[in-house]
This record gives structure tokens, sequence and C-alpha cells, in this order.
């Protein structure tokens, strides 16, 4: 992508959203998973901190400790596991346990709809 710029004639224009988007505190802080600039990252921190979605409120401690293990193309996506269990939870009066393949299947359909 960046190596198409030098045939785009104003480079800056096109420089100027992507820096903002990767670098501004206010909008890295309500990125989905943990920004890679830094002091974007210390903004996300304080907001999963108290974001219930969270299980616990240390998360960013580890996976700023996981994050050399990670692979470059890895990637973080969100979506609604309370919809994934209520759309299972309603198709039949089976025991949880006996619902438990049905959930897991919707949760990876879930995810794989999510990207």
């Amino acid at each position: 992508m960046f190596g198409s710029l030098r045939n785009i004639g104003h480079p800056h224009e096109v420089l100027q959203p992507i820096r903002r988007m990767t670098t501004e505190t206010g909008l890295q802080g309500r990125a989905t998973s943990m920004p890679a600039h830094a002091e974007s990252s210390s903004v996300w921190r304080d907001r999963v901190a108290s974001d219930p979605w969270y299980a616990e409120n240390n998360v960013y401690d580890k996976m700023e400790a996981s994050a050399p293990y990670g692979h470059p193309s890895y990637g973080v996506y969100r979506f609604d596991i309370m919809a994934a269990f209520s759309k299972i939870d309603g198709a039949s009066d089976a025991s949880i346990v006996d619902k438990l393949p049905d959930y897991a299947a919707e949760i990876e359909n879930s995810a794989k709809v999510a990207g």
C-alpha cells in the first residue's frame, strides 16, 4: 500500500488520516484490541481496566507480557457471544451440558462471520 504513494500527487493528504488512525490516542483508546502505539496503548489500558467485557481488570498486563509471542498476521475481532448463547438457549429444552456442542458450533460460526 505505501509503495504506491509515490504515484499519488498529494501523498501528505493520504498519510495524514493514516497517521491519525494509528496514533490518535482518543481513537486508539477505544480500539477493540490493544493498540501498537505506546501512548494510545496506555489510554486503552485505562479503558479496559473497567470494561465488563473482560473477565479481569488486569488484562492489559497479561496482553503486554504475551505481545512478544504474537505473530504479525494475528487479528482480534469482537462478536456478541451472548447472542450465540441466546440463539442456542431458545432452540430446545436440553440441559446446558447437552447444548455445549451447539454453543461451541455457534460461537465458532460467529467468529468466522466476524472474520
